[in-house]
């Protein structure tokens, strides 16, 4: 099957340039030159990564990415003409999957959209049986039981722990912030801070063997996520 990539930038030089260049890649690639644009071909078409300018033209680039986030599970990679960190963040906290600054490297974009179309293929044999198990490497979440194994083995998690984890698996490869984590965990942001996140990850990964953050991996200025950063 091709893989389908939507390009929504609004400089037409910019959109060709990605478009030869992809497509000697043996992509299929969509173009958008605006928000409405790139939001029907997102509607309309089988999508397998958004490479998206973060000041398309016509819509809020911020609520773009998070309506693409809302109709498809498939890597957002934004692009911008500024390496300002609250833009970053915001991106990130909306579902973005990763951040290119402008002028672009051709060789970086091609080797960023390779290893998140990798990871979303590794990603997509974690999915729900009907039995209730979702699996991730050698970790087993069984939503039934309430039970989280790994190598086979159960693990002795808090009812926080076992809320966040299991979030983590059922969602793997998004990026998730404290705030996010709080409701998951809490589902009350006003007496956790950033210490109690931190602790309560450095358990789960204790539990896991995983002191290396190999599972669980920080995204620096962004969060946390299932699976390794690209």
């Amino acid at each position: 099957m091709n893989t389908t990539l939507l390009i929504a930038d609004g400089q037409k030089e910019i959109l060709n340039t990605l478009r030869l260049h992809l497509e000697k890649d043996a992509y299929t690639v969509l173009e958008a030159q605006n928000g409405s644009d790139a939001l029907e071909l997102v509607y309309l078409r089988r999508i397998d990564l958004v490479l998206l300018d973060i000041s398309l033209p016509g819509m809020n680039g911020h609520y773009l990415v998070r309506k693409f986030r809302e109709l498809a599970h498939v890597p957002i990679i934004v692009l911008s003409a500024s390496d300002d960190t609250n833009e970053l963040r915001t991106a990130y906290r909306l579902g973005a999957d990763d951040y290119i600054t402008k002028p672009l490297n051709l060789s970086d974009v091609s080797a960023r959209i390779h290893g998140h179309l990798r990871k979303a293929r590794q990603f997509s044999d974690v999915l729900k049986t009907d039995t209730g198990i979702f699996r991730y490497e050698d970790i087993e979440l069984d939503t039934d039981n309430c039970e989280i194994k790994k190598g086979g083995l159960p693990l002795d998690l808090t009812p926080t722990e076992y809320k966040l984890l299991r979030h983590f698996i059922e969602n793997p490869g998004r990026v998730f912030n404290n705030p996010q984590l709080y409701e998951v965990g809490w589902n009350d942001t006003r007496f956790v801070d950033d210490t109690t996140i931190g602790d309560c990850i450095s358990e789960i990964r204790t539990k896991l063997g995983d002191t290396e953050g190999t599972y669980i991996c920080t995204v620096p200025e962004a969060g946390y996520s299932l699976g390794p950063a690209s």
